[in-house]
């Protein structure tokens, strides 16, 4: 232990390199940051101020204020970030990853800052499956978006319709007008038929 104020307090190989830090117990594990700590475990490291480990296996938490519950082989290097489970890799700061389904080839990786991510084949609440709810409100996004340029292709043939419609009753009321007119030169027709007629009779 080369810190001041620090405390091991107990397991094998472990080390202390800065002031004010802790390690429960385990073995091989590292501290190398102030006011940081390993619960115990093996092989895990805090290397930053005020970094946690609180178990498992061979885990890192790089950055200031980062945590790693337990699980093997995690990495935290993002600020105020938490990791645990399998084979997580949380980069972003004030992010959270939850490696489930993870390994070596394929790690649970959390690259954006603000970031809650799990790597999972399947997540249930109460039974139901989580992933399937995602699935079904986006295909009801999906749907939503269909309907909507739907409603809007037929309000644009509305429209057309409603001009059309407007279009034929403005020719209707022409037409109308012009049977009036019709109807008024056969009514004088048929006057001045009767008058021939009736001179006619004279003669």
């Amino acid at each position: 232990m080369y810190g001041s104020y620090s405390t091991i307090v107990g397991g094998k190989y472990n080390k202390v390199y800065n002031d004010y830090a802790f390690i429960g117990g385990g073995y091989y594990n590292t501290v190398q940051g102030d006011f940081a700590a390993v619960g115990g475990g093996g092989t895990n490291k805090a290397l930053s101020n005020y970094a946690a480990v609180a178990g498992g296996y061979n885990n890192k938490a790089n950055s200031r204020f980062s945590a790693i519950v337990g699980g093997a082989r995690n990495t935290v290097n993002g600020r105020y970030s938490v990791g645990f489970g399998y084979y997580t890799r949380v980069k972003g700061d004030y992010s959270v990853g939850i490696g489930l389904n993870s390994d070596a080839s394929s790690p649970c990786t959390v690259s954006d800052d603000y970031t809650f991510g799990v790597c999972a084949d399947s997540v249930t609440v109460n039974g139901e499956e989580l992933l399937d709810l995602f699935s079904s409100r986006r295909e009801l996004s999906d749907r939503h978006e269909v309907v909507t340029k739907q409603t809007g292709e037929l309000s644009k043939i509305n429209s057309a319709l409603s001009k059309t419609f407007t279009a034929n009753e403005a020719k209707l009321a022409e037409l109308e007008d012009r049977l009036v007119g019709y109807e008024a030169m056969a009514k004088e027709f048929a006057a001045l038929q009767k008058e021939l007629a009736e001179m006619m009779s004279q003669q």
